[in-house]
């Protein structure tokens, strides 16, 4: 003969569901904002190991162009160094020595990070430096590549950076 089952059974079975499913609920939460903040993370790592690595890479072949040809014919503060082109980019660099662009020789001008403008260029009496400007939210990772530079590198204002390249 079949059992009787009282008419709220299946209710009681729910309602006892139901805090499992709020805990389920509240990990599921916990584990996405977690997942979220650590992509923001990830982003902005690679956002400072690009800043670096592009910076020291233009650097070393602005001066590569001057070592290699240290009587360059350029009519700036430093003549081994290019000229600030009219642009003001660091894409439209010539090399004083053979009038050439600096991007000739198999080496590739890096894109600036998303968020951030060309690398610019500048030749004066101080020094020779190049300088991206960014999103001002990324201050503290223009912070940590200051730190780590040292005096090379300066932010004069949140998402600038300034990297030396020469400085007599």
């Amino acid at each position: 003969m079949r059992e009787r089952t009282h008419p709220n059974a299946g209710f009681i079975q729910l309602s006892a569901l139901l805090p499992l499913l709020v805990v389920f609920i509240g990990v599921a939460g916990f584990l996405t904002a977690g997942a979220l903040d650590s992509g923001e993370k990830s982003g902005q790592f690679s956002r400072k190991t690009q800043l670096r690595a592009d910076a020291n890479l233009i650097a070393q072949v602005i001066a590569g162009c001057a070592l290699a040809h240290p009587d360059g014919q350029g009519s700036g503060p430093h003549p081994a160094y290019p000229n600030r082109p009219a642009s003001g980019l660091v894409t439209d660099l010539l090399c004083p020595g053979t009038g050439d662009s600096i991007w000739s020789g198999g080496v590739f001008y890096p894109p600036p990070p998303r968020g951030y403008g060309d690398w610019r260029y500048f030749n004066t009496f101080a020094r020779v430096l190049i300088v991206i400007y960014g999103p001002a939210a990324d201050q503290n990772i223009i912070d940590q590549i200051v730190e780590t530079a040292g005096v090379r590198a300066q932010q004069p204002q949140a998402g600038t950076l300034h990297f030396e390249v020469y400085k007599p």
